[in-house]
């Protein structure tokens, strides 16, 4: 049997693990990562060949607009900024950019809502801001607005856990969460692993990710968003 073809080819920013990516390859996509610093990686040296990608997705360093962070200096500062610049340069059809809640919004979005994982069918709280040059139809997803287009200076309380009760992230039950839960909270297999990473990083780069039934609902909505686009402009030349 042969091979279904891509749907098509997506850049993928600040990809860490990449569970927002590997949304979209579970969607049929085709997914290529950039460079990440977990790796070495600096994306302010990166640069989009134009026209290449038909989508670009990311979800910039958090640290610098998460209470989570309050007290601490953030190694990389705000990169929103960095992911402007690739978008530019790449030129893609669409783009979509998660982050929490009160990072300022990217330049260009026609849409940003707040929502829950827990909307999802996942076993956590945790919101994330979704922003795209797209109109994303999230069909029976409630959004949240603490403040529909914010500041670079705001912060926001972020919750994660392996219950449906708010929790700090990585804890349950007074105490920290196994790899396996914080997998299924992520909506991971139990025994996924990250090989090339030690324990620390191994949880940073799940706790940093978007879960996955989260990434496949806007996978879902970038699909119908762009099927709308096509049919109105198939009735417009008719």
């Amino acid at each position: 049997m042969a091979a279904s073809r891509a749907k098509g080819l997506v850049l993928s920013l600040f990809p860490g693990a990449d569970l927002f990516g590997m949304a979209f390859e579970r969607e049929g996509w085709c997914v290529v990562r950039g460079p990440d610093a977990l790796l070495g990686g600096d994306v302010r040296s990166f640069h989009a060949i134009a026209g290449r990608f038909d989508g670009v997705i990311g979800g910039p360093p958090c640290k610098a607009f998460s209470i989570a962070s309050r007290g601490t200096t953030p190694t990389q500062g705000n990169l929103i900024p960095e992911f402007e610049r690739v978008v530019s340069e790449a030129a893609p059809r669409w783009w979509v950019m998660e982050n929490v809640p009160r990072a300022p919004v990217p330049a260009g979005a026609r849409w940003s809502e707040v929502v829950d994982a827990l909307a999802f069918g996942a076993e956590q709280h945790r919101r994330r801001r979704f922003s795209s040059n797209l109109i994303l139809p999230l069909e029976g997803v409630a959004v949240i607005h603490p403040d529909p287009w914010p500041t670079v200076t705001a912060t926001e309380h972020k919750y994660a856990g392996g219950s449906r009760d708010r929790r700090r992230a990585g804890r349950k039950v007074g105490r920290r969460m196994t790899l396996a839960e914080v997998n299924r909270a992520m909506g991971l297999p139990e025994d996924w692993q990250t090989p090339a990473l030690g324990v620390a990083a191994a949880y940073q780069v799940r706790g940093n990710g978007v879960p996955l039934q989260m990434g496949a609902a806007i996978v879902r909505a970038v699909e119908r968003s762009l099927a709308r686009e096509s049919a109105h402009a198939r009735s417009s030349v008719a």
